[in-house]
């Protein structure tokens, strides 16, 4: 299976406490596929900042099901995720045709999950 990491980089506003735990701070709403056709699959994800300040965070990939690719170990951002708002992100392509929110692992602050959220502030 792939393993793969994606990274996105935003800015923080100055004078906000810095720890790094995204519990409670970014939410990964939905994963789904969207078919191309020919038994192809494009697969994407949803955030959303659950604070009113932008957001600095990072995605971990690993050990996702047979049959999905991540294209790129590394994503970066050039605008920070903006307080309570959500941003859908494509992370990958293949050929399996159930990926979903309850057939990937979700994470946050921990390894060994599929998808992992880490390093937010």
């Amino acid at each position: 299976m792939a393993a793969a990491t994606v990274v996105v980089a935003m800015a923080s506003g100055a004078g906000h406490a810095q720890t790094k735990t995204c519990r409670a701070k970014l939410v990964i709403d939905s994963v789904y596929q969207k078919g191309l056709g020919s038994g192809k699959y494009e697969y994407f994800l949803q955030i959303r900042n659950a604070t009113d300040q932008p957001l600095h965070w990072q995605l971990n990939f690993k050990d996702l099901p047979s049959g999905v690719r991540v294209e790129r170990s590394e994503i970066s951002g050039q605008e920070p995720l903006a307080g309570h708002a959500s941003k859908t992100l494509r992370f990958g392509a293949g050929t399996n045709a159930g990926i979903n929110v309850t057939s990937v692992s979700i994470g946050y602050d921990v390894n060994g999950k599929n998808i992992t959220a880490s390093n937010c502030y």
